[in-house]
């Protein structure tokens, strides 16, 4: 205890982490000499284990020992063997390791020169007869596919049919753009179908209203004839060839309203006694010749 104290005493006049590696702020009362040992010797085994596992672990490392146990199997014979150890001493010394440099071959060499040559020679060597192992396999599946009626698809198909793959996207991109092109289609037809609808409406309405039209004259005493003759003959004995509809609605406008007027434009029109352009009336040689029969009669 006197000695363990006087290395204590020691250890902490020391500066820090000279004392065995230990940091400063331990606490030297409350660890003894011996816990400091087996601490740092636990932490050498440790970093030995290590630096071993690392050495054992290399592929050099394997191949040799491997390779020194085959130089030396006799050896390991006489070693497992269960003679006395003296005996085994003495038969090692006096047989197998009594041969001067031969037994630096047997012991180091030998083994060292194998392992390389495992190492170094084994890949390529692995190589060849991976790549032979496979082309035999290859040719094996060939004949039982052959045997079992299948074939493998030759360059020449396999374009083919690469080809036809592309041939039959190409088609389907072609229909979808078609089909969009229809729907398209179908969309406009169906607007027009809409638009038709609607005139088709508006026609019933104007067929409904043309009794009305008929019967709506101011005093109910004139006919569609007599309005007819006389907007013909306004138009007929205008100073000028063409006549404006507002200078029509300004003329009858006491007589009818714009919508038997322009029933009877219409009628006009539609018995070839008068045309129009644009807004513009004129007569027709028609009218002209239908005028001169009244005027006649």
């Amino acid at each position: 205890m006197v000695y363990d104290r006087t290395l204590r005493n020691h250890f902490q006049t020391l500066p820090p982490s000279t004392a065995f590696g230990i940091p400063q702020y331990i606490d030297y009362d409350d660890i003894t000499l011996g816990e400091l040992m087996i601490e740092k010797m636990t932490e050498m085994a440790s970093g030995i284990k290590e630096q071993a596992r690392e050495r054992i672990s290399s592929p050099l490392a394997g191949a040799f020992f491997i390779s020194w146990c085959v130089w030396n199997y006799q050896f390991l014979l006489v070693l497992l063997g269960d003679m006395d150890s003296s005996y085994k001493i003495s038969y090692i010394e006096n047989n197998l390791y009594c041969h001067g440099w031969a037994d630096v071959l047997t012991l180091f060499f030998g083994p060292l020169i194998t392992a390389m040559g495992y190492i170094l020679l084994y890949p390529v060597i692995g190589k060849f007869f991976y790549a032979y192992s496979r082309k035999h396999q290859n040719i094996l599946k060939g004949l039982k596919q052959q045997i079992d009626g299948e074939s493998l698809l030759s360059e020449e198909d396999a374009k083919k049919l690469r080809t036809e793959v592309i041939r039959a996207t190409n088609n389907a991109a072609s229909a979808t753009r078609d089909q969009e092109h229809m729907l398209a289609e179908n969309e406009r037809l169906e607007k027009e179908i809409v638009a038709l609808q609607k005139q088709l409406n508006e026609l019933k309405i104007s067929k409904v209203r043309e009794p009305e039209i008929q019967n709506s004259s101011p005093n109910n005493l004139e006919s569609d004839e007599e309005k007819m003759v006389e907007v013909l003959t306004y138009i007929g004995h205008h100073e000028k060839d063409h006549i404006e509809r507002s200078i029509l609605v300004d003329q009858f406008s006491k007589t009818f309203n714009k919508v038997i007027l322009d029933h009877i434009l219409d009628k006009l029109q539609e018995s070839g006694l008068i045309k129009s352009s644009t807004g513009y009336y004129s007569i027709t040689k028609q009218g002209r010749t239908l005028l001169v029969d009244l005027n006649n009669a």
